[in-house]
């Protein structure tokens, strides 16, 4: 087995609780031995284009490029020991958390259905859908433990308004 990548995505600044978010991600991946990788800068390919739609991209190319690689946003934070086999591990918010173990034929035919439906890579949203057809009617069975992490949900504030 290839050993597992915890990848992250963290554009542009970084409030203190999304970097207490992605700490205890780093310290996670650490413990358990994990290779660990969070990309702050924009590829030129997506230059200009907000954050969030470029982050979804870059997602759903990451997935399908590399078996074992558990992809966690920016907003979840690690409670507890989570360990990553062959199995598939998720969270309600498929694409927050997200491991395919050795399932990349999952994330290829994500990316290939997110290629021919949203070719102009405009919209976001779109990739907790498509995971949950590929994933199947049954994909609650790979749910983690719901004590094993804290999703802050930052995606729906108000990033304008402050956040104490």
């Amino acid at each position: 087995m290839l050993k597992p990548l915890v990848y992250q995505i963290a554009f542009g600044e970084i409030p203190e609780e999304i970097q207490k978010c992605l700490d205890s991600v780093k310290a996670w991946a650490d413990k358990m031995g994990y290779d660990y990788q969070c990309d702050t800068e924009v590829p030129s390919k997506y230059e200009g284009r907000p954050y969030r739609i470029t982050s979804e991209w870059i997602r759903i190319e990451k997935l399908a490029e590399r078996p074992y690689l558990c992809y966690v946003d920016w907003d979840i934070m690690i409670l507890k020991d989570i360990v990553l086999e062959e199995n598939i591990l998720t969270i309600n918010t498929i694409d927050t958390f997200l491991y395919l173990g050795n399932n990349i034929e999952i994330a290829q035919k994500v990316l290939e259905r997110a290629n021919n439906t949203y070719s102009n890579r405009d919209k976001t949203g779109f990739g907790h859908h498509i995971y949950k057809r590929f994933l199947g009617q049954e994909y609650e069975k790979f749910l983690l433990n719901i004590n094993s992490y804290k999703h802050l949900g930052w995606h729906r504030r108000d990033r304008d308004k402050d956040i104490d």
